[in-house]
């Protein structure tokens, strides 16, 4: 993603597609955690008053997704290593769930949209583009979510969604990961395919626990050359 694709395209409310890009942008990788979003450089891009772009930045503050910090500017949330372990400690548990119920319940129109997934990420991985490897994960996660049919356990999933889309974009920015991740979402949609309850529970946690460690890591050296 470039900042020529932060231009506004559709009819919706101006506040709100501002909104939904810079997050979207955010959720993606596009910009990091710790990184100063600034308003002028903002609309400068959108090609938009800067209006707008204080109000999605509010609202975006709301969602935890940036952090307004007095006299210094609005940056992009970071998320602490022991908020990570909690985080990715509850997630093992969700996503766990999420892909045993998606196994029992997925249908062949449902499994191609999933391994339509895999196979953009695949390319993804092999041209190195690691904003759409993590708008992918995205999706894939989501998707599995979605396929589960507990709208309880999408409405848990998505209050975690901010710390989870950052934390993201951390373990998917370590070295090996990406590589590692698309291998084991191979393994998780093959087990919801073969309708493996067990299975599809076991390695979707697993894959979460890896992440998990990654993201970890990765806070606790910024944590300590910081």
């Amino acid at each position: 993603m470039s900042l020529d694709d932060l231009r506004l395209s559709d009819f919706k409310t101006m506040q709100q597609s501002v909104f939904e890009k810079l997050r979207e942008a955010i959720l993606a990788g596009h910009f990091r955690p710790g990184q100063r979003l600034v308003e002028r450089e903002l609309a400068q891009a959108m090609q938009i008053s800067r209006t707008p772009i204080r109000e999605a930045l509010r609202k975006l503050e709301e969602e935890k997704l940036v952090t307004n910090i007095p006299y210094r500017g609005v940056f992009v949330s970071e998320v602490t290593a022991e908020t990570a372990a909690e985080v990715y400690q509850v997630r093992m548990a969700l996503e766990g769930l999420a892909a045993a119920l998606a196994a029992e319940k997925a249908a062949p129109e449902d499994l191609a949209l999933l391994r339509g997934i895999m196979v953009d990420l695949e390319k993804a991985s092999e041209k190195g583009h690691l904003d759409e490897l993590i708008e992918g994960n995205n999706r894939f996660h989501a998707t599995i979510a979605k396929l589960a049919g507990n709208q309880v356990l999408r409405e848990i999933l998505q209050t975690l969604q901010a710390n989870i889309g950052l934390l993201r974009v951390t373990s998917l920015s370590v070295p090996g990961r990406p590589e590692a991740t698309l291998e084991e979402h191979w393994g998780i949609y093959e087990a919801i395919a073969a309708q493996d309850v067990t299975r599809a529970r076991e390695l979707a946690a697993e894959h979460v626990r890896r992440a998990g460690e990654a993201a970890g890591k990765e806070l606790t050296k910024r944590g300590e050359e910081g």
